[in-house]
């Protein structure tokens, strides 16, 4: 396993604990989670998961760390879904007459989401 790999793993590792800790933290750990924030972070996760798989696949007995990856990913979605109906598509803005149109936050949340869509589908 070259340093480069470990490296790699490592990254995604992080960003599926980030993942894990934005969707199954209390409310005081989450922070201003946002859907958009829930979107952007799981895209990342599975991004992140598909591109090490892609260039530096897990070696030998190293391979076990794959399912288990996956299996984070899932664990992080049934957490963003246990909390979606709470959360908000973005955060309130602090000027009361600034009011930012939840269309725009959900069409840019799916452009991300489609771009990594096809970032994975590529890598894949």
């Amino acid at each position: 396993m070259t340093i480069v790999t470990v490296v790699l793993w490592l990254v995604a590792a992080v960003v599926l604990a980030l993942w894990l800790g934005r969707t199954w933290s209390s409310t005081t750990l989450r922070g201003d989670t946002t859907r958009k924030k829930l979107i952007t972070s799981g895209v990342d996760a599975v991004v992140a998961l598909a591109f090490v798989r892609a260039v530096a696949p897990p070696p030998g007995a190293w391979s076990w760390s794959w399912p288990i990856a996956a299996g984070i990913v899932g664990l992080g979605l049934a957490g963003a879904i246990r909390q979606w109906s709470a959360l908000p598509w973005r955060k309130p803005k602090q000027d009361p007459h600034a009011s930012a149109p939840r269309a725009r936050a959900v069409a840019g949340t799916a452009a991300y989401a489609v771009v990594g869509a096809a970032l994975v589908a590529l890598l894949a």
